[in-house]
């Protein structure tokens, strides 16, 4: 019923803009979702976490994964703390 992941990256310099999306899917259809925007505020390479989380809703499976624009984007980030909730 919930889900929710650390995860660390960095900001500025040549990431800004891109989106790391967190959905939580029931039979392939995303029921809940969480994103968070690499920000762009100048600078270069400024280490940084956030928390992606998903509840109030059943699911499945989860999906991370990051977008620029309409686009699939690779950025480097770490993940740690994964918790589930039933």
């Amino acid at each position: 019923s919930a889900a929710s992941v650390d995860v660390a990256f960095y900001e500025n310099g040549p990431w800004g803009g891109i989106e790391i999306h967190l959905d939580a899917l029931d039979a392939g259809t995303v029921v809940a979702s969480d994103v968070i925007t690499i920000a762009d505020g100048g600078g270069r390479d400024n280490p940084t976490t956030a928390t992606l989380a998903v509840d109030g809703a059943t699911f499945d499976s989860l999906k991370l994964y990051a977008t620029y624009g309409d686009d699939p984007s690779a950025p480097r980030i770490m993940m740690d703390d994964l918790t589930l909730t039933p």
